[in-house]
């Protein structure tokens, strides 16, 4: 049994960054939430972006996806592990970091905000959920 400071297995997500090829040229990044006791099943949550880079990019959430019947997912790497307890938090980054924007579409915007792709995007999620995801940990554990 698992004391108070630890988390059991069965009960955290491992947080994956994914590439997928996109135009067989580009590369696109996605995360996703993958039970440990799943991984070789190849079966989670993504989250990832759709649509033109643009101003206004759709934020997608598949609870199910299966990696296995992707023909365009090309690699993954474990980033960090978090409880399952944190994915409404885990959410709540991934809706309020700042989608993608492409320097044409900035033409339009005064002031617009700098150039951004769908990297800078899973990078500032996954930077914003370490800081805040421990801190919030630390706080419970204390």
């Amino acid at each position: 049994m698992a004391s108070d400071s630890t988390v059991a297995s069965d009960q955290v997500y491992d947080v994956h960054l994914l590439y997928f090829t996109r135009d067989y040229k580009y590369f696109s990044h996605a995360l996703m939430l993958i039970d440990p006791t799943k991984f070789k099943k190849g079966i989670g949550i993504l989250y990832r972006l759709k649509g033109p880079m643009s101003l206004g990019m759709d934020l997608e959430i598949i609870e199910r996806y299966d990696l296995n019947q992707s023909g365009c997912f090309k690699a993954e790497g474990k980033k960090f592990t978090m409880p399952q307890s944190c994915r409404e938090r885990f959410e709540l980054i991934v809706r309020q970091t700042e989608r993608p924007v492409h320097p044409l579409a900035l033409i339009f915007t005064d002031p617009g905000p700098p150039p951004r792709d769908d990297k800078n995007w899973v990078d500032d999620i996954l930077h914003d959920a370490r800081i805040q995801l421990f801190d919030a940990l630390l706080y419970t554990i204390r």
